[in-house]
């Protein structure tokens, strides 16, 4: 018969106290080197139980809503934030980056890029790297050119029909003189 909390022995097996609050505090080192802390622990002071495993360490903190990822990294996390930063440390740019606004894998690249000295100031604002490669301006500085290029074209086409309008004007009015002149 197996009762909860104790082998068939009677002996305890499971986790202490200790053992948790071992796990809360070095939650940063990483679910191996907390498999090596408490097995370590554990052959001194509890020697007649079995060691731990990895699946053990992870559902541990599961249930304890704990990290085991460590300081600096960004696997298995949402948004590539890193281990120190929640979610809502970010604000608004989260949203963005959720709606796929924002592409962090670029966001990531340029801020490594600006702390090697890289990248260089957009010539046009002064105020963002300048990012693109084919005009050497920042992303916001070259989305502005684009628009303003288009609108540009935009204008030139409204004034090419309004001169085919005038043009087709002149010629129906040359048609009918001539045509009048015919009778």
């Amino acid at each position: 018969m197996k009762l909860k909390g104790k082998t068939e022995q009677g002996k305890p097996h499971g986790w202490t106290m200790g053992e948790i609050k071992v796990l809360r505090a070095n939650g940063r080192l990483g679910a191996k080197a907390l498999l090596f802390i408490l097995n370590e622990n554990r052959a001194i002071t509890r020697p007649e139980v079995a060691p731990l495993t990895m699946s053990a360490i992870y559902h541990k903190a599961y249930d304890l809503r704990l990290s085991l990822r460590r300081k600096g990294s960004y696997a298995g996390r949402r948004m590539a934030l890193p281990a120190s930063m929640r979610i809502g440390d970010v604000g608004k740019a989260a949203d963005l980056v959720r709606s796929g606004r924002i592409d962090m894998a670029t966001v990531a690249r340029n801020v490594i890029a600006d702390a090697h000295g890289e990248l260089t100031l957009c010539p046009s604002c002064s105020k963002r790297p300048a990012t693109v490669r084919d005009t050497g301006l920042c992303v916001a500085c070259h989305k502005a050119l684009l628009i303003e290029h288009l609108n540009d074209a935009a204008d030139a086409y409204e004034v090419k029909k309004q001169q085919w309008v005038a043009q087709q004007r002149v010629s129906r009015a040359r048609r009918a003189v001539s045509d009048a002149e015919a009778e």
